[in-house]
C-alpha cells in the first residue's frame, strides 16, 4: 500500500471532507456525507479513517506541517527580525492555499468539538510547531534590540490578531502585497500619526 503521503484516494478524502467542514462545520457533516462526496461507500471511508475526528485532525495535522515549515522558514532568514515576520506574513498568505487559510479559522472554532485527550495533544503540537517558534521569533528581536521588550506570548497572540481576520476574505492579488505591508507596519508602528 502507498503510504499516506501518496495514497490519491486519501487526498482526495481530505480533500473533500475539508471542503464540507469549511461549508457546513464540523458538526455539520456527516461521514455518510464525506463518503459520497468521494465517490466512496461508507466502509471505504472508514477504511482509511476511523472516524470523522480522526479525519479531522489528520486535515489539521496536515495544514499545521505548512505553518510550522513557513515560521521554521522565517527563523532561518538571516535578516533582522522584522523582515522575518514580514517573510512570515506573506508566507501565510501566498503560500496557504485559500482552503488551508480558511480551516486556520474553522480548527479555532471546531476544535472544542474533539474528545479532551485529542484536543490536548493536538493543543500541544499547535503550541510546539507553531505558537512556539512565532514567540521565539518576537522574542529574540526583543533580545536584539529591534522590538521593544513586553510579553513575547502577548505579542504573538497580537500578530496573529492582525493577520486572522484576513484569512477570512480573498485579497486581491494585485493588492495583497500592499496590504499585507500595510498590515504589517500597523503591527509594528501602530495607526498613529508620528510626531514630528
Amino acid at each position: 500500500m502507498a503510504s499516506e503521503e501518496e495514497n490519491p484516494v486519501r487526498d482526495n478524502i481530505m480533500q473533500q471532507a475539508t471542503n464540507l467542514f469549511m461549508q457546513q462545520g464540523y458538526n455539520g457533516v456527516s461521514m455518510r456525507e464525506i463518503a459520497e462526496a468521494c465517490d466512496l461507500s461508507k466502509a471505504g471511508l472508514y477504511y482509511h479513517f476511523k472516524n470523522k475526528e480522526d479525519l479531522f485532525l489528520e486535515i489539521l495535522y496536515q495544514n499545521l506541517k505548512v505553518l510550522s515549515a513557513l515560521v521554521q522558514a522565517a527563523l532561518q532568514l538571516s535578516a533582522p527580525t522584522k523582515e522575518k515576520i514580514k517573510y512570515f506574513a506573506h508566507g501565510i498568505f501566498s503560500v496557504l492555499k485559500e482552503d488551508q487559510s480558511i480551516l486556520i479559522r474553522l480548527a479555532s472554532q471546531d476544535l472544542k468539538n474533539l474528545s479532551t485527550e485529542k484536543y490536548a495533544l493536538f493543543s500541544t503540537a499547535y503550541q510546539e510547531g507553531f505558537m512556539r517558534p512565532v514567540a521565539s521569533m518576537l522574542s529574540d528581536g526583543m533580545q536584539r534590540g529591534e522590538l521593544r521588550k513586553m510579553n513575547s506570548h502577548t505579542a504573538t497572540w497580537a500578530l496573529l490578531g492582525v493577520l486572522y481576520p484576513f484569512l477570512d476574505f480573498k485579497m486581491d492579488a494585485t493588492l495583497r502585497e500592499q496590504q499585507i505591508d500595510d498590515v504589517m507596519q500597523i503591527f509594528f508602528d501602530g495607526i498613529s500619526q508620528p510626531v514630528l
